[in-house]
């Protein structure tokens, strides 16, 4: 079976919820599964689903447009079944009692996300306060700079920055409002090397997030999250946290 990737990092991590339990069925019925996904979550994938072969989505530009290419599949075996990633709910999430709570799907790296706990030290709580998108409907969903200040002031431990393309200037600002120092992890880019992202979140304490990939990443690891929205998500379906990572919650 050819599980295929769909969308953006973000809705990769959060359908692979469902890859454990499809690698159970699919050892039941003497299958194997292929998993393509973004080549930024090969290594963390392979991790997380021994048993399932995974391997990166490969995009060629076509008349213009921007295509799925599949040379690789028949060197990797072929596959006789193939379903997107997004469509594995309806099969495997038939009702609200079919979500697994609790539900961590992610393994990171042991030795990686120890030498980022050494560094960390207790107590700490790693901030992404917006997307690397804005514009629209996803710029009402980010509280302010000066609104994230007043918020993290009084906060316990160290404060450790996970957004992943913060500048030098949002940094300053934070730290200008808040009175508060905000470390900001050297010699990892937390945008390319999702895996060692990963690692680097489970050593944290717990995660204060906008609707962002970092919460999926954080939760699906099984850190606490809590993720700030200005209205409730799909992904919620009617609950108060993330019913396909339920360590993730919503604070409105």
């Amino acid at each position: 079976l050819l599980v295929r990737a769909e969308q953006g990092v973000g809705d990769q991590l959060l359908f692979a919820s469902l890859i454990p339990d499809l690698a159970v069925r699919a050892m039941q019925d003497g299958g194997t599964i292929l998993l393509e996904c973004e080549p930024r979550l090969v290594s963390l994938f392979a991790r997380s689903f021994p048993g399932v072969t995974v391997k990166p989505a490969q995009l060629k530009t076509i008349n213009g447009k921007v295509t799925t290419t599949y040379d690789w599949l028949k060197q990797a075996g072929g596959a006789n079944a193939a379903i997107p990633m997004g469509s594995l709910p309806r099969y495997l999430r038939p009702a609200a009692e079919s979500f697994p709570h609790p539900h961590h799907f992610l393994v990171p790296d042991a030795a990686e996300a120890a030498q980022w706990k050494r560094r960390f030290g207790e107590k700490a709580i790693g901030l992404c306060w917006r997307s690397g998108k804005s514009g629209g409907h996803r710029s009402i969903q980010y509280a302010t700079l000066e609104a994230w200040g007043a918020f993290i002031r009084d906060l316990p431990g160290t404060l450790v920055s996970a957004q992943y393309d913060a500048t030098p200037d949002e940094i300053a600002a934070l730290e200008a409002s808040s009175g508060r120092k905000i470390l900001v992890p050297e010699g990892i880019d937390q945008k390319q090397e999702l895996d060692r992202a990963c690692a680097m979140l489970s050593a944290l304490d717990a995660l204060v997030t906008a609707p962002t990939a970092v919460a999926w990443l954080g939760a699906g690891a099984g850190l606490p999250t809590f993720k700030s929205l200005y209205d409730t998500s799909w992904t919620a379906l009617r609950q108060a946290y993330e019913a396909f990572a339920p360590t993730c919650v919503f604070v409105r």
